[in-house]
């Protein structure tokens, strides 16, 4: 999630173990524990792009070395406070604090390696778009309201636990409705007779929101990407092959077999121009539900250097033109309502 939202949560938090005591310092140093393992990004400039994909949502995302290091920060932090609390409040607001933040992240699509060293398997389950305002806005305007009480008051801690129920409850929302919007998918595929992979159909909000889904459904020949609301419920399937050929020359490399890694296997291969691209397909087909020629954002470039050493760069194509794909969206916003 985004780091308004993993602040506000961490700083929720803070608020209900240790608000009691120290007041507004508690919602500070939750939010502080609640963006701590989002600090791999410091080392993005120190390593090249092949590490950079593994280390975000790496080890500073996993359960066990969260579980090391919330202790002693903890520890560390209780030094200052030591005459007003006790030790196993503070490792209570860091453990809970930091461990959630990846438990959030988990629900959004790039994925999340929870369970490093034993595991670099990226856990997403993509309920949740990567900022979702209903979630965040009722507990960060809950715990704002909170802020201005005193610390001894009732009412500060009611409002603070109101906003992280009704977060919470958003949350489960996304859950259930994610397996909806899936069954809805399967039953459009089933109708059209269309034939996938068991197992690979992956399913995504759009941004910003939960009521508007995408779909990647893999087959032996390529993706269906399918697009869905809660308006009409009828999805629409266009369909990209996978092209998985043209990256034969890049075949046994690193940067290759990295990317299939990260894309969790949903992959499209693309050449423009001379150069070599990879599509991760998990990320949907940003539009083209109109002209049937699917655009695609989230992709790396594949670059051979002087030492025949495949190289990796996240790059936005000439295909992405962001006003082409609003207009496309729109398009097809307008398109479902006249229909």
């Amino acid at each position: 999630m985004d780091s308004l939202t993993q602040f506000t949560l961490g700083a929720a938090i803070g608020e209900a173990v240790l608000g009691k005591k120290i007041g507004n310092k508690a919602i500070l140093w939750g939010g502080l524990a609640g963006t701590i393992p989002d600090l791999d990004v410091l080392l993005n400039p120190f390593v090249d792009a092949i590490t950079e994909l593994s280390l975000h949502r790496g080890e500073s995302h996993a359960f066990f070395y969260i579980l090391i290091a919330a202790p002693i920060i903890a520890w560390m932090v209780w030094q200052f406070y030591k005459n007003r609390t006790s030790y196993k409040d503070w490792m209570l607001l860091f453990v809970l604090g930091m461990i959630t933040h990846p438990m959030l992240d988990a629900l959004t699509t790039y994925g999340t390696q929870l369970f490093l060293p034993f595991s670099n398997v990226r856990v997403a389950h993509s309920s949740i778009f990567l900022v979702d305002f209903f979630y965040t806005l009722p507990m960060l305007l809950m715990l704002i309201a909170a802020a201005f009480y005193k610390k001894e008051s009732h009412r500060r801690h009611r409002l603070n636990h109101i906003g992280l129920f009704i977060s919470t409850a958003y949350l489960c929302f996304t859950l259930v409705n994610k397996e909806l919007v899936t069954h809805q998918f399967e039953k459009a595929l089933e109708a059209q007779n269309i034939s996938y992979r068991e197992g690979r159909i992956f399913t995504q909000p759009t941004p910003l929101n939960n009521w508007m889904w995408q779909a990647t459904i893999e087959t032996d020949e390529g993706y269906y990407f399918g697009i869905f609301n809660w308006i009409d419920r009828r999805p629409e399937f266009i369909f990209s092959p996978n092209n998985h050929e043209l990256l034969n020359q890049a075949e046994g490399s690193q940067a290759l077999d990295r990317l299939k890694w990260f894309s969790n296997d949903y992959y499209i291969g693309q050449e423009r121009e001379g150069k070599l691209f990879l599509i991760d397909a998990r990320f949907g087909a940003t539009a083209g539900w109109h002209t049937n020629k699917p655009l695609f954002v989230f992709k790396f470039e594949l670059i051979k250097d002087k030492t025949d050493t495949w190289d990796i760069v996240f790059v936005r194509g000439p295909d992405d033109d962001l006003n082409m794909i609003w207009k496309e969206f729109s398009t097809y916003l307008v398109g479902k309502r006249l229909d």
